[in-house]
């Protein structure tokens, strides 16, 4: 859905682009009729405009595509013709600090695999026997807290999973299949830990770039205002104006492809998490295991 709205910017922006390159062909073949152009500078508008429209009929088929693909998803005829909105919704709130680990625990692969446990120690009717490491995630703060909390489980111990769980005393004297269940947990276990973390980091990068993006899209755009006006009373080239053009582009549809990937990557950190933000209860979790 992002990405087809993304597209959607993008193509509406390629025409923007198109009518502005109109108008510099317009602008320039005047110049020349009145002694103040060049040659030169109509071929290169011409080339301009031209190279507009070849990036704007890109930009509408990657549009189609993208809704063929959604379309497809949602079990219709990929006819491109499905209605999306025209602009991306705003970032979500900023993520909240101290994100507890267990609410992890509400994963469906984490519930499976606890179950596969629970059959190989035939206590298929006990609910939350094994327990993730506590610990909490937070922007910033990088994934120290994680090594040092699963250290033990990195090396093939697996105490900290199941510490405080009905199978403690049991696990002593399990048998190879037993530790294959816990080893399936503990491996799904660092792999949500994982993604959990990398959608945080890319969080923080994400915003930063698109802070970024945005001061340089405003200065480009003010800079290639100012210069189209010296073009166009004779101060500077034409090869001036299309190259200041050019970076105002570039980070206008930079920053647009950044917002497009912060709003994915909040939807892969829910994913991540199993849910919202907030701590499931223990009664959700069992009856979800159930």
């Amino acid at each position: 859905w992002f990405m087809a709205i993304t597209a959607k910017l993008q193509h509406r922006f390629a025409q923007e682009i198109v009518g502005l390159q109109k108008k510099n062909l317009q602008i320039t073949r005047a110049r020349q009729q009145i002694g103040q152009g060049s040659e030169r500078d109509v071929h290169l508008a011409k080339g301009s405009l031209a190279s507009a429209q070849n990036a704007a009929r890109s930009a509408l088929s990657a549009y189609e595509n993208s809704l063929r693909s959604l379309e497809l998803l949602l079990g219709r005829y990929p006819s491109a013709d499905l209605k999306t909105a025209d602009k991306l919704v705003a970032v979500p709130p900023p993520i909240p600090a101290g994100i507890p680990s267990e609410i992890l625990e509400r994963r469906p692969d984490l519930i499976a695999a606890e179950r596969e446990v629970a059959r190989a120690f035939y206590k298929e009717k006990e609910a939350n026997l094994l327990h993730l490491p506590r610990f909490t995630f937070s922007i910033g703060v990088g994934i120290n807290s994680l090594n040092d909390a699963i250290a033990g489980l990195a090396a093939g111990l697996f105490a900290p999973l199941y510490t405080g769980g009905a199978i403690e005393a049991e696990v002593q004297k399990a048998t190879a299949e037993q530790n294959a269940a816990i080893a399936s947990y503990a491996q799904k276990a660092l792999q949500a830990f994982k993604e959990v973390e990398t959608s945080l980091a890319a969080e923080e990068h994400l915003a930063k770039r698109e802070e970024y993006l945005g001061i340089e899209e405003k200065e480009n755009k003010i800079a290639y205002q100012q210069t189209k006006k010296q073009y166009e009373i004779g101060q500077i080239p034409l090869l001036d104006v299309l190259t200041v053009q050019q970076k105002w582009i570039g980070a206008k549809i930079a920053k647009l492809d950044i917002t497009d990937k912060r709003l994915i990557n909040r939807v892969r950190l829910h994913l991540a998490l199993g849910g919202s933000f907030e701590q499931p209860s223990m009664t959700a979790k069992s009856t979800a295991a159930r």
